[in-house]
């Protein structure tokens, strides 16, 4: 329990002191709370996942805490492969994500069992 309280205080330091150099750094000042307390915002608003992808990479270890969030929010991450693609231990960590979302990387596959 220390690791993940250290942790979070890690990953609000990471934040803050990027958000001092960040030319986006009043979006990351106002959502960090969001990030830090109400997790379960980041489910309803997937939309801020998209915008701010650059946080996702920032805020790996959330990705890593949340993997059920993972989990539900998959169209965001067919959305931001390019992030899959940073946090491949995340790939390897939900493998059995990738088994169920290699159907989507398929359209052709798709049409053809839907008629």
């Amino acid at each position: 329990m220390g690791e993940g309280e250290s942790g979070r205080g890690g990953i609000l330091n990471l934040v803050s002191n990027y958000a001092s150099e960040a030319p986006l750094k009043e979006a990351l000042r106002i959502t960090n709370y969001e990030l830090r307390i109400t997790n379960y915002e980041l489910r309803i608003t997937n939309y801020e996942l998209r915008i701010t992808n650059y946080e996702l990479r920032i805020t790996n270890y959330e990705l890593r805490t949340t993997n059920y969030k993972l989990r539900i929010t998959n169209y965001e991450l067919r959305i931001t492969n390019y992030e899959l693609r940073i946090t491949n231990y995340e790939l390897r960590i939900t493998n059995y994500e990738l088994r169920i979302t290699n159907y989507q990387s398929l359209p052709d596959l798709n049409s053809v069992v839907t008629h």
